[in-house]
């Protein structure tokens, strides 16, 4: 059985080992906290598999979303995944809020922000899977009610009809003046298989909300190496930098930064870190 870990996601802790865990509000005026190994434990267990967590701070409270399911892909005859939000005063007692569900998705990867109206928005993969095989990919977003107490029923995003296919994914949304930015990246030939085959291809596109509901193409950024998965932080002079992972290539992640319109980009690689 999987478990959650406070206060963020385990992949860290369980693959950096003795190495310092650092958490981060996405802020520009945010406090580093460093995290001991004996400062960590379990939140939740509650179904077989729960997985791919994130973490914010809301109205002087934790939200932690994540997914629940079978496992880590849906396998023929398994339900599909769903995204459980739980919440917590002071990090120790957790409280579930709401579980979002949606009839022929898998539900993944809930990344949590909060929009310009205060409200917490939820941005989620969305698979969709026919006799066990991957066939779609539709993210999909919901919203809390003004107290972060109840949520919206999930629904489709919109993506500007330059950039989508029927394989985007928008991996997190990070607001910066009133706008939201995120990185859309998409599978270029599903006919050689998902991430795992060694012949798949990905693009990664900024693109930007002011909804968290339809999404316009900003730019693309040429990074080789199948990037996927991507962070977006602004700093004090609305720099914007983006962390990409990569799973071709030798797999070294990328940092890449851009300024406003943010079409230019300067790619740096990661050659400490390695694989994220």
């Amino acid at each position: 059985m999987t478990r959650i870990k406070l206060i963020v996601a385990v992949f860290f802790i369980a693959n950096l080992g003795a190495l310092p865990v650092v958490a981060q509000s996405a802020e520009k005026d945010s406090t580093v906290v460093e995290i001991e190994p004996d400062k960590v434990d379990k939140i939740w267990d509650k179904a077989p598999h729960n997985a791919f967590t994130d973490l914010i701070r809301f109205n002087n409270a934790f939200y932690c979303a994540f997914r629940e399911a079978s496992g880590h892909v849906v396998n023929k005859g398994q339900n599909d995944g769903t995204v459980r939000i739980i919440k917590s005063s002071d990090g120790q007692e957790w409280t579930s809020v709401a579980l979002l569900e949606k009839q022929g998705i898998d539900l993944r990867d809930p990344k949590l922000s909060v929009t310009p109206e205060n409200r917490l928005m939820v941005i989620m993969g969305g698979s969709v899977y026919k006799e066990g095989e991957l066939i779609e990919r539709i993210p999909q977003v919901s919203f809390s009610d003004e107290s972060g107490s109840a949520f919206s029923k999930p629904e489709k995003v919109s993506i500007d009809p330059e950039l989508r296919n029927s394989w985007d994914w928008i991996w997190r949304v990070t607001w910066n003046n009133g706008k939201g930015y995120a990185i859309d990246y998409q599978l270029q030939n599903r006919e050689c298989g998902d991430r795992g085959s060694a012949d798949a291809t990905a693009s990664i596109y900024l693109v930007k909300t002011t909804d968290g509901i339809y999404y316009e193409k900003v730019s693309h950024l040429e990074i080789s190496g199948f990037p996927n998965e991507s962070t977006i932080r602004f700093d004090e002079n609305d720099k914007m930098y983006v962390v990409v992972r990569r799973e071709g290539g030798d797999q070294t992640g990328i940092l890449a930064t851009a300024t406003a319109p943010y079409k230019k980009w300067d790619f740096h690689k990661l050659s400490k870190l390695g694989r994220l």
